[in-house]
């Protein structure tokens, strides 16, 4: 193997591992993010359960709507 050939092999080396490396972080990363966003939705759902969003003013409403009868 003369010179032009390793530095050849050093660089498809180094390309390989930095796309494979790469991918497992965006993988990690990924998988991670989700995990957080699961564990806040349940902590929340703690807090408030069986809320979501609109249903105070959906109540608040009916409320009015009784008091103007």
């Amino acid at each position: 193997m003369d010179f032009s050939h390793g530095i050849l092999l050093f660089v498809i080396g180094c390309t390989v591992t930095f796309v494979c490396f790469f991918t497992a972080f965006l993988v990690i990363n990924y998988n991670k993010k989700k995990e957080l966003q699961r564990l806040k939705e349940i902590e929340n759902n703690k807090k408030l359960p069986h809320r979501y969003f609109g249903d105070d003013t959906v109540w608040r409403l009916k409320k009015i709507e009784l008091l103007l009868q």
